[in-house]
């Protein structure tokens, strides 16, 4: 199991830590400081430079090693047939 102090990324103004490379943060004095599953999925909670509930923008949590992220509900798909897959082999 992933500890939080293992991941590698961090925001400098808030305690979010992450692991994934296409992960986005919305840091910076005006961000909402959530994670996000792509910058696809960042840029759906953001309107005229504010920030949406991710809920509201249509995203929905996903579980990642050591950490949440909101992202596309086809994202939780997808990593369930994958982990299917897995299972199988």
């Amino acid at each position: 199991m992933t500890m939080k102090s293992e991941l590698p990324h961090s925001c400098g103004s808030c305690t979010n830590r992450w692991a994934g490379g296409n992960t986005a943060h919305c840091g910076g004095a005006h961000g909402c400081h959530i994670n996000f599953s792509s910058p696809t999925a960042f840029d759906r909670h953001r309107r005229e430079g504010r920030c949406l509930d991710p809920a509201a923008a249509g995203l929905v949590t996903l579980d990642r090693a050591g950490y949440a992220v909101w992202g596309s509900p086809a994202d939780e798909a997808a990593l369930d047939r994958l982990r299917a897959i897995r299972a199988a082999a």
